[in-house]
């Protein structure tokens, strides 16, 4: 009996803060335009089995709904098929909607062996400044490169 009333007393709490967080999280936003990037280093430290591991940075600059510049660290695994697979940890600073502040984001890019160009998917996983409570995740298409410029369509919300 007693597990009984502390489970509904647990789910009258949750069914009463339920709509103040639902309400605070606010309206999705659409967002995109183009995440480009110069590599600054790149490290193939391990080969196993055929596969090439390697760590890198690039300088990036944002625009769009995303308006600023940051420096991105990634993991990549080039795989003996040719394809490739990366996680990027993404430390940005500019605005957002005329708010300023930092995000901190990932993205993972992968690009199989048959696939025309290489994709992937962002998230936002924290912030400061005036994007302290911004949230939002997408994907992204890789583009091209032009010089040592290589770029990306984003979009999301």
């Amino acid at each position: 009996m007693r597990r009984l009333l502390v489970g509904l007393l647990v789910g009258a709490l949750l069914l009463a803060v339920a709509p103040s967080v639902l309400a605070k999280s606010g309206p999705q936003t659409p967002a995109s335009g183009v995440w480009s990037w110069v590599n600054t280093g790149w490290d193939p430290y391990k080969e196993s089995g055929g596969n090439t591991f390697s760590l890198g940075s690039e300088d990036a600059t944002w625009t769009g709904t995303f308006k600023g510049s940051s420096v991105d660290t990634f993991r990549v695994v080039e795989h003996r098929s040719g394809a490739l697979w990366a996680t990027l940890d993404i430390a940005f600073h500019g605005s957002v909607g005329g708010k300023v502040g930092t995000l901190d984001m990932m993205a993972v890019a992968r690009w199989p062996v048959s696939a025309e160009t290489m994709t992937g998917t962002w998230v936002i996983i924290g912030g400061t400044g005036e994007l302290a409570s911004l949230h939002g995740q997408g994907t992204w298409t890789y583009t091209g490169t032009v010089g040592d410029v290589n770029s990306g369509a984003y979009a999301g919300m």
